[in-house]
């Protein structure tokens, strides 16, 4: 076994870190168009999500003449038979890109989510509107899933949180294009005297051509699949899959595995229901379609604005507090304001736009924060199908927020809000219990990584006991810049 070289340990042979912005720092192998490339992929994936939700009810009512009574149970119908897609999907996509690469993935995903947006605007019947939502759905599966697998790819284990940060304040733009610019595409157009039908395929096939141009983007700044990731080419599709749950033992992981539901939960009940809710109101107070539209993209804008802003402290939180810790303190931001929220009568009221900027504070938070900890808690050759499995989690949410909260809704508009609001005061709860009886919890600092590593699939590399150690070392990572003859072989 002598003339088997080990891998040197980064502690033994130190290598300057890249620094993005003199924020964090990347991992071996990685380039700044790389990370540069996942920001902006987060940001268009939330834009596209947020545009598809809260535009619903424009599509019910111009496209398809759904009385106002009946758009809350159409709309919670359609989202989920969307998330149904999401649930089967998010895993195995998560699973495919550990072994065909997180890129493909990635642009496939942006392309059906682009033919989703140009087949939208043409369906005539609430059936066809279901099958185009789940060609969408499709896409934006494969786009969420990758948003956590390519945040442990890309960054070093202690500076997730701040990327993290970064990575909501990416989304929260994304939210705000969505909610306060492309909403507002159709009573824009007709402003020049365009029609309400044709206003509206205007706007969603121009989003539809924007994702199409963001795929290329993607396969052009992404980082290519090297050498390296020979070994996970022969693992098998149902052992990564496997692994990637199981990997749910780990009580860390466990706690952001549920973390997701409830932040893809979140994100659906703002979108959805309070833009829903809010058109309601506009048309009922005598708005026009357009202006109704435009009323609800302007309250679910200063949600995602004070998301936007809040991302980079909930980031600074995460990296300053014991990561379990701030996803608890983040979870009792989005309780508060959801309860807030479900109180009032009036969705345009002073009270009720607070509640909403709390809420948007806290979804954004549990974004960070839950995306932090899957990153940190994944097993890394698996990270993939464990950001699948966070991904089918977050699916559950929104099932959870868009069926139920349907339902409830037209029984009474407040139902959504009330339900996430004790969701997260639960996760809140969870998140203490895990913490203190963590053995090694400390209030502050990052936490120890508990994730196993595949020892077998490193073939002879130095042994690790940690995730943490894993990516202090060249080349154990999807996307490392290593060539075969440095990496020892053991057959």
């Amino acid at each position: 076994m002598d003339d088997v070289l080990r891998q040197p340990d980064i502690r033994e042979c130190p290598v300057e870190r890249k620094r993005f912005l003199r924020i964090h720092r990347l991992n071996f192998g990685i380039s700044h168009k790389h990370v540069v490339t996942a920001y902006i992929a987060a940001f268009w994936s939330i834009c596209f999500l947020v545009f598809m939700n809260a535009a619903q009810p424009f599509i019910l009512g111009t496209f398809l003449g759904i009385p106002k009574d009946q758009q809350g149970v159409v709309s919670g119908d359609i989202v989920f038979y969307g998330e149904l897609v999401i649930l089967v999907s998010s895993h195995g996509w998560g699973t495919l890109s550990d072994k065909i690469g997180r890129r493909i993935v990635y642009c496939v995903g942006y392309l059906l989510i682009a033919a989703g947006f140009v087949l939208y605007p043409l369906a005539r019947s609430f059936y066809t509107l279901v099958g185009f939502r789940l060609i969408f759905a499709l896409g934006a599966s494969a786009a969420t899933a990758m948003l956590s697998a390519i945040l442990g790819d890309y960054v070093f284990f202690d500076d997730r949180g701040k990327s993290s940060g970064l990575l909501g304040l990416s989304a929260g733009g994304g939210a705000v294009l969505g909610a306060l610019v492309f909403l507002k595409v159709p009573a824009w157009l007709m402003g020049f005297g365009v029609t309400d039908e044709v206003a509206g395929w205007i706007a969603y096939t121009g989003v539809g051509v924007i994702a199409f141009l963001s795929s290329i983007g993607l396969w052009l700044g992404l980082r290519k699949r090297t050498k390296a990731t020979v070994i996970q080419k022969h693992t098998s599709f149902v052992t990564i899959m496997v692994e990637g749950f199981t990997a749910g033992k780990n009580p860390k992981l466990a706690l952001a595995y549920a973390s997701g539901f409830a932040a893809r939960g979140d994100s659906e009940v703002i979108t959805t229901w309070m833009s829903l809710w809010v058109y309601q109101y506009a048309i009922s107070s005598g708005a026009s379609p357009t202006a109704a539209l435009a009323s609800a993209g302007t309250v679910t804008g200063i949600a995602q604005t004070c998301a936007l802003v809040f991302a980079p402290v909930a980031g600074l939180i995460c990296d300053r507090l014991h990561r379990i810790l701030a996803l608890s303190l983040l979870a009792v931001f989005a309780c508060v304001g959801y309860i807030m929220v479900a109180l009032t009568t009036d969705p345009l009221s002073a009270f009720a736009l607070f509640g909403c900027c709390v809420v948007g504070c806290g979804e954004i938070g549990l974004v960070v924060s839950s995306t932090s900890l899957v990153a940190q808690e994944a097993p890394p050759l698996v990270r993939g199908s464990a950001s699948g499995f966070f991904s089918f989690c977050g699916a559950v949410g929104i099932l959870a927020a868009t069926k139920l909260g349907g339902f409830l809704f037209d029984k009474w508009t407040g139902s959504p809000f009330l339900m996430f609001g004790i969701a997260n005061g639960i996760l809140s709860l969870a998140g203490i219990i895990i913490f203190f009886l963590d053995g090694t919890a400390r209030w502050s600092g990052k936490s120890k990584n508990t994730a196993p590593i595949n020892q077998h699939a490193y073939h002879n590399l130095s042994p690790t006991n940690s995730q943490e150690e894993a990516d202090q070392q060249p080349g154990l990572t999807e996307d490392d810049d290593v060539e075969d003859e440095k990496m020892p072989q053991n057959h």
